[in-house]
């Protein structure tokens, strides 16, 4: 085979070369796309793989133009900086596949492998089919130029023919009509053409409609028209046939009008289309799947929501029970009698571990190969979606680590004043032992009370901060107020506050009422939300000093408002400062991973994209009333329980 390389890397065509020689084919080379045209055009080639970006012009025309000129070579087309978008313009355009370089060898043979033999099996239907067109064009003439009809021709013709008058009665018939619809038997005196082939939209065959299509058509032409084809060897086949007729006159003991019918077999071609057409709805639900599993990353119903999808997309195949289960999570939808064997059976492989698997069940599958195809793109999807889920997940517990440290000092001052209070006690008694003060049990008994007390609120506070930073990845939702997430929340950040001299306002509204998720996350948000609320706070009183602002009537407040949306059934959480607000052009990326305002090195980026993250997971979402230069409102919005 002859394999032409395009690429403007030389060490990327001397690898490729090498690698296709060792293969036994000739390569060819081109250094820019021009040059790949031109050796296109002069010599034989039976596959390109080019480059998508070249100096001249880049890899999407130069499919262009291949698939233009010279449709039936398949091309690969092969990057360094692949996106979804440049991968789905390529499938799009015609590549038979993509690449991302580095590419490994054994991915490039098999593409290669698989490229060829699609093309040889093009080449050899196509030859098939110019074969049968030939004969079928030169057999319509021969029988169009004798109108003066010959009963021999009928017999000799090598597909099915008959002969029907205006009653639709059959009057003749030859071999091949008699295989492919009687069983080898001549039809009954009697017999009808509808007895024995009909229309698939109709009981009647359209011979109508047959008659009516060639008046208004050239002498080749004529309807494509369904029909079952019943044989008691064979049980009951599809099958598809290309119809034309026309008037003629017979002769034998009485002159007769009949109709000539010819059905010319075509189901192969009909199949090839349709698989064609199968292929693509498949690519088109790929990426559908794509687009709607994208945004459900962070919800807690990613798994049912993806197998309610596969089990809509496989049921068009035939009714399937889909089982798909990852970790401990499992999906099952659909019934069917077979029970213990699936048809196909693929592993969600993520960093190279496997977490779980898809598997379909069907009585009488069909189409199984373009259902392996179909489902191996799936698959990597799923794989892909559970491991950003995964990686989102790592993201939070870190910053709950990182959120923790920031919170050291407060917590840590936190810690100090019960530790002040034991010691106070302890000291006072030991005192007083060593000075033989009388001491009775009474005032013994409550400075041990005392110091109780302070061991308990310290162990309430290390409890909150195990607690917070715990994975709880796979922990079940649980119902709760968002007073008591406010009430944690405040155990890490309340002396902080006050050392930033910062006035806090809780108004919780008089309507108390119930969420469901997952407490410990929200108060993350929260934290966030609090912390860069008193970073700008800060940012606002650090200008004040430097003289850049004067506002002495300003002072740093935060404000937490609770509202209740009855009519949305939604708890909403307005987390309101008056530090900077932030600039308008910013308000757009907030939300993006690692997108900060801050100066290099004081903010990661990360702390609203994770709370955003953890409230989608919630079912709710975050917006902003942004008010820059006089502060800003986040705004949480949670389902009611």
């Amino acid at each position: 085979m002859n394999i032409l390389i395009i690429d403007d890397q030389a060490i990327v065509r001397r690898t490729l070369q090498r690698y296709i020689e060792h293969r036994g084919d000739t390569a060819y080379m081109a250094e820019n796309g021009h040059t790949g045209l031109a050796i296109v055009q002069e010599h034989p080639i039976d596959l390109v793989i080019t480059d998508v970006r070249m100096p001249d012009i880049d890899g999407l025309e130069v499919l262009a133009q291949i698939r233009k000129h010279h449709p039936e070579i398949p091309v690969i087309m092969v990057t360094g900086y692949a996106d979804t978008d440049m991968a789905i313009q390529a499938v799009n355009a015609g590549a038979f596949a993509f690449l991302q370089k580095p590419i490994l060898s054994t991915i490039l043979s098999t593409r290669i492998d698989e490229a060829l033999a699609d093309l040889n099996q093009r080449r050899q239907e196509n030859e098939n089919l110019k074969q049968l067109e030939e004969i079928t064009i030169k057999q319509r003439h021969r029988i169009a130029e004798e109108r003066a009809f010959n009963a021999i021709v009928l017999h000799n013709i090598p597909f099915p023919v008959c002969l029907i008058d205006q009653h639709r009665r059959i009057h003749m018939t030859n071999e091949a009509f008699r295989h492919d619809f009687t069983q080898d038997r001549i039809p009954d005196e009697d017999a009808t053409i509808d007895m024995l082939i009909h229309g698939s939209d109709q009981h009647r065959f359209p011979i109508n409609q047959v008659l009516t299509h060639n008046e208004n058509a050239d002498e080749t032409s004529g309807l494509s028209v369904e029909v079952t084809v019943s044989n008691a060897d064979r049980g009951t086949d599809q099958r598809h046939y290309y119809a034309t007729a026309f008037a003629v006159q017979v002769e034998d003991d009485l002159r007769k009008d009949l109709t000539c019918l010819f059905l010319q077999d075509h189901t192969l071609q009909v199949e090839l289309e349709r698989e064609k057409e199968l292929q693509a709805w498949c690519l088109n639900k790929v990426y559908e799947f794509r687009a709607e599993t994208g945004p459900l990353v962070h919800s807690a119903k990613l798994l049912p929501r993806m197998g309610e999808q596969l089990s809509s997309y496989f049921e068009h195949f035939q009714p399937t029970r889909v089982e798909l289960n990852y970790d401990n999570q499992h999906y099952t939808s659909g019934e069917t009698t077979s029970k213990d064997k699936p048809y196909i059976s693929m592993p969600i492989v993520v960093e190279d571990a496997k977490r779980g698997a898809l598997k379909l069940f069907a009585d009488s599958p069909n189409k199984v190969v373009i259902q392996r195809e179909f489902i191996d793109q799936l698959v990597e999807t799923i794989a892909r979606r559970f491991e950003s889920r995964d990686l989102q997940l790592q993201l939070i517990q870190s910053s709950q680590l990182r959120a923790l440290g920031e919170m050291a000092a407060g917590v840590a001052h936190e810690l100090n004043q019960p530790l002040s209070g034991i010691r106070t006690f302890a000291e006072g008694i030991l005192f007083g032992m060593k000075n033989n003060w009388e001491i009775d049990d009474g005032q013994i008994q409550s400075s041990l009370e005392d110091i109780i007390g302070q061991v308990d609120r310290m162990t309430n506070i290390i409890d909150h901060m195990r607690t917070f930073s715990r994975d709880r990845s796979k922990e079940a939702p649980i119902s709760f107020r968002i007073d008591e997430v406010f009430e944690n929340v405040f155990k890490l950040v309340h002396n902080q506050l006050q050392a930033y001299k910062i006035e806090v306002n809780i108004d919780l509204g008089p309507d108390q009422v119930e969420c469901r998720g997952w407490p410990q996350e929200l108060e993350q948000v929260f934290l966030n939300l609090i912390t860069n609320a008193r970073q700008a706070m800060d940012e606002r009183v650090a200008k004040e000093r430097s003289g850049e602002l004067n506002e002495p009537d300003w002072s740093p407040r935060l404000d937490l408002v609770v509202r209740v949306n009855r009519g949305q059934n939604r708890l909403v959480v307005d987390v309101i400062d008056n530090g900077g607000g932030i600039p308008e052009a910013f308000v757009d990326n907030v939300f993006e991973p690692f997108f900060t305002s801050k100066e290099a090195g004081k903010g990661t980026g990360l702390g609203l994209s994770i709370s955003h993250s953890i409230v989608q997971k919630h079912g709710g979402h975050i917006s902003i009333d942004n008010r820059p230069g006089n502060g800003i409102t986040f705004s949480v919005h949670l389902p009611i329980a």
